[in-house]
């Protein structure tokens, strides 16, 4: 009986919920790939991936600079 309950609420929730923009990716690593949702609206994800980008803009920059400075 309670499961229906909480089905109802669920139902009735949806009907008024409004769409909402998410992030979807992949991440790899030791375990493997996996897909993940973000969708908690901070802009977290995009943030972090443009801070780790730059960084790596950076180190890319400062080894290329390393690399062609005369000695």
């Amino acid at each position: 009986m309670a499961l229906f309950r909480q089905e109802g609420i669920i139902t009735a929730g949806l009907r008024q919920a409004h769409p909402m923009a998410v992030d979807i990716g992949t991440a790899a690593g030791a375990w493997g790939k996996h897909r993940f949702v973000e969708g908690a609206r901070l802009g977290l994800l995009v943030q972090a991936m443009a801070e780790i980008d730059a960084v790596g803009i950076a180190k890319e920059v400062l080894a290329f600079e390393s690399e062609t400075r005369p000695s």
